[in-house]
């Protein structure tokens, strides 16, 4: 396999450093010539990255070699992925609840996003009683007849904020709704603005990402170019399309000449299944557990002062906040989780990141046949997952 690539779950990824959306964007179209067709391709401003399913592995020398000739350099330890597990003593019960949640297609126990942008859900089986409220949770905000079905199917919302559903185990998503983002057709605010495109070949994709990375070069915004098989997404990051008096012109001007651009090459909107993902930690010592989950994935602090999210610099990640957790609900805290984050890492990369989580305050609690568990002080896990 060529240098660039890394093994990460069930798919080939490679990762380049680009100068702007435009570079990433070139090299879609380069794949588009070299496969006659689209394969997962996520531009952002200062980065590519590529995912092959395993059939697909033949390409991976020729994609690597058109990187090289668009002067993209390869750096695959900084490639990871996420997926969330959730333990339950019947998965097969809880399934439909997730899969309705999240606009998720099933596939036995693994709930998968149909367009591979979201976190992957795991059911696994256990049968131990564990009747206390989770430390972490799921936020998922959609367009607002999506979460209408939600609460049309399982009963209205409770929470502080009218957002909450559980599954019969108690584990539990906020799902929030969006609304449209005015002056700006076909996209969506879902606490990030997202917009997707149907493209009908893989020409129209092409011409879409390149459309949409120019735009953005053009105005010195940052949006996520998501290109698939049949759709381009466009994600202009969380609450980065506001700001204090509500909705920065410049974004929404970029976002509309963008929705333009892509119904002049040939797509169509397509908002049914849009979505917004991250998780939610509760913590009693929020800056100690804030440095661990910051070493785990590998993220920055936001720089606003008044949340503790913690993001992906590069806006490939999904968004991890914390919230204080009362240091006398002592049986919630001694509880074994049943909600557990895992890290997939290339394997050349993970000793550094162990060392990372280690000097924040993390503990490694077992390892083993390509798997880490480490711990955060207050026990809230993440597995590390290699190869």
């Amino acid at each position: 396999m060529d240098d660039a690539w890394r093994s990460i779950g069930d798919r080939l990824l490679a990762w380049f450093a680009t100068p702007s959306h435009a570079a990433g964007a070139a090299l879609v179209e380069r794949i588009v010539g070299i496969a006659g067709r689209v394969v997962d391709v996520d531009v952002r401003a200062r980065c590519v990255r590529v995912a092959l399913e395993r059939p697909d592995a033949s390409l991976a020398p020729a994609i690597a070699a058109a990187a090289e000739d668009l002067g993209l350099a390869p750096e695959p330890r900084r490639l990871q992925s996420i997926r969330i597990v959730l333990e339950s003593p019947d998965p097969e019960h809880i399934a439909p609840f997730w899969a309705l949640a999240l606009g998720y297609e099933r596939r036995g126990d693994v709930l998968v996003d149909p367009w591979r942008r979201d976190p992957t859900i795991v059911l696994v089986r256990d049968h131990e009683a564990r009747p206390h409220r989770e430390r972490i949770h799921l936020d998922v905000v959609r367009p607002a007849a999506a979460v209408a079905a939600i609460a049309e199917a399982v009963g209205a919302p409770t929470g502080p904020y009218g957002v909450r559903h559980a599954d019969d185990d108690g584990i539990e998503v906020d799902a929030v709704p969006g609304d449209a983002l005015e002056g700006a057709a076909s996209w969506w605010t879902l606490f990030a603005a997202v917009a997707r495109f149907a493209t009908p070949t893989a020409d129209v994709a092409a011409l879409v990402a390149s459309a949409a990375a120019r735009l953005a070069d053009a105005a010195g915004e940052r949006v996520g170019i998501d290109v698939r098989p049949g759709s381009v997404t466009l994600d202009g990051g969380k609450d980065a399309w506001e700001g204090d008096e509500g909705a920065r012109a410049p974004f929404v001007g970029v976002a509309a000449a963008i929705a333009d651009a892509a119904l002049r090459a040939g797509a169509t909107p397509e908002p049914a299944d849009l979505r917004f993902v991250q998780l939610g930690l509760d913590a009693v010592d929020v800056p100690a557990a804030r440095a661990v989950w910051r070493a785990v994935l590998a993220a920055e602090d936001d720089p606003r002062a008044h949340v503790t999210d913690l993001v992906d610099p590069l806006g490939l990640g999904h968004v991890l906040f914390l919230q204080d957790m009362d240091a006398d609900d002592l049986e919630r805290r001694a509880q074994r989780p049943r909600v557990h984050v895992e890290v997939l890492v290339p394997s050349d990369a993970l000793e550094a990141r162990l060392d990372a989580v280690v000097a924040a305050g993390g503990r490694v609690l077992e390892q083993g046949d390509g798997r880490v568990v480490v711990a955060d002080a207050e026990g809230a896990r993440a597995t590390f997952v290699t190869g």
